[in-house]
């Protein structure tokens, strides 16, 4: 239930629109369910059945007006049904795009804040896959999967409810497969949820190659290695295929299974019923108020599956997003760290040492002694640290031991916004955001004028 408690914070903001939307709900689900009771009321009233001594039914003596009564008033009911559903399905909906609106901007801040330490190691197959097909997985449950869940739950209290207020001998009839479909619900949901969380990940995986095979498209022309990249693609593809014509098997082998038992039950009631009619101990319009019932929740109790199916891709999908959320970067900042002002520029790097892991050292115990207005040159083979002696200053990563200083203060004592708004820097690797040449010119000064611009 870890997942549910972590969504719980998201909807809170929604706390008024859930409440109408559960109004909504609750008023559709009577609306339906107290339908048939206008019927019975009709049939045993409207109707009047004559009976002899012995109670058997002998025939029936009809009354219009309490017929139309009975006919206008089952209108009604369904116009409000309308209306009732409306507010529900709009009224998610809303609630579902908020939650995923919101979610979306949470993974999206932290991947922000997150150090080059994380991103180095992370997949943007990955991210993008969690951040989109995941958070829609999330946005489905909360709109459709649970109120649909709780609108169910509500019909099957009625139902049941009245049922054995009418007859209970009837009604153990009725309710005699219920316990089944329940449990039968549960083993479905148990089998889904490792198969999504694997459909999930494959997705991700997916994403992964198709998006390093269209950065990368150059290089993969210039070595002719297109066949490779599209056999690449094509195996994660079919795997994705083959997980999901498995999953799309295992509901297929619940659902039928489901629906024949729910007829058979409604075939054996009427059948009971029959006889407790003939024997004087129920009356036509209350079996009627059986069947009715029982074939209003064919579908509801159908769709369970379907509702299965979306919770076992929630689970699944929450717990990737939450990794999203959780992940906590390898720069901290101080919590009284202070804001860096009036910066002449003397940076000192003082027995600096620095690895990407545990297991090899870029830079070990390294002195550096930039003055201001002196000129560093750092020359060296690749790989020999000379990105990362300048990565360490804005503290893209931290220093595994010594020190970096400017003019004095050691850069992790000072907030990092502050710290990286002293500093200018000059990218090895050209990027263009998407935007026009203007907005590329000012991403670092947003609010730069058009003079600053084109000086």
């Amino acid at each position: 239930m870890r997942w549910l408690l972590r969504l719980i914070p998201f909807l809170k903001p929604y706390k008024k629109q859930l409440a109408l939307a559960w109004t909504a709900m609750l008023s559709a689900s009577v609306f339906v369910m107290v339908s048939p009771l206008l019927i019975r009321y009709a049939i045993d009233f409207g109707l009047d059945p004559q009976r002899d001594a012995s109670g058997k039914l002998t025939g029936l003596d009809g009354s219009e007006r309490l017929i139309i009564y009975g006919a206008v008033a089952i209108v009604l009911f369904a116009i409000g049904r309308g209306l009732a559903q409306f507010g529900q399905q709009y009224l998610g909906e809303t609630v579902g795009q908020s939650v995923a609106y919101d979610i979306r901007n949470k993974i999206y801040d932290n991947l922000q804040r997150l150090s080059y330490a994380y991103h180095d190691k992370a997949q943007t197959g990955q991210i993008m896959s969690r951040s989109t097909q995941d958070v829609e997985s999330i946005r489905m449950f909360v709109n459709m999967g649970a109120l649909r869940l709780a609108f169910i739950g509500i019909m099957l209290v009625i139902s049941v409810v009245g049922m054995f207020i009418i007859n209970w001998q009837l009604a153990l009839v009725s309710v005699a497969s219920m316990p089944f479909l329940a449990w039968r619900s549960w083993v479905t949901s148990s089998r889904l949820r490792p198969i999504w969380m694997e459909i999930q990940q494959n997705q991700a995986e997916m994403t992964q190659v198709a998006e390093e095979g269209l950065t990368g498209i150059r290089v993969v022309k210039a070595f002719a290695q297109e066949p490779f990249e599209s056999k690449k693609f094509s195996e994660a593809a079919k795997k994705q295929a083959d997980l999901s014509y498995y999953s799309s098997r295992v509901q297929a082998g619940n659902q039928p299974m489901l629906q024949g038992l729910s007829a058979a039950q409604v075939a054996v009631t009427v059948g009971v019923g029959a006889y407790l009619i003939s024997q004087g101990d129920l009356s036509v319009g209350n079996l009627t108020v059986f069947t009715l019932w029982l074939n209003l929740l064919q579908l509801p109790l159908r769709s369970i599956g379907m509702i299965i199916n979306m919770a076992a891709r929630c689970i699944s999908s929450s717990e990737r997003v939450f990794e999203l959320l959780d992940a906590q970067s390898a720069v901290q900042e101080k919590p009284d760290a202070k804001v860096l002002t009036n910066v002449t520029g003397h940076v000192q790097f003082e027995k600096v040492s620095f690895g990407y892991d545990n297991l090899s050292a870029v830079l070990t115990e390294v002195d550096i002694d930039a003055t201001p207005g002196k000129v560093i040159a750092l020359l060296g083979p690749t790989g020999s640290g000379k990105s990362t002696v300048v990565n360490l200053i804005p503290r893209f990563y931290d220093v595994t031991g010594g020190r970096i200083t400017i003019d004095g203060t050691d850069v992790r004592d000072v907030t990092i916004d502050s710290l990286r708004r002293n500093i200018g820097i000059v990218q090895q690797d050209v990027f263009l955001f998407v935007g026009t040449i203007r907005e590329n010119i000012a991403n670092g000064r947003p609010e730069a004028t058009q003079e600053a611009i084109e000086k």
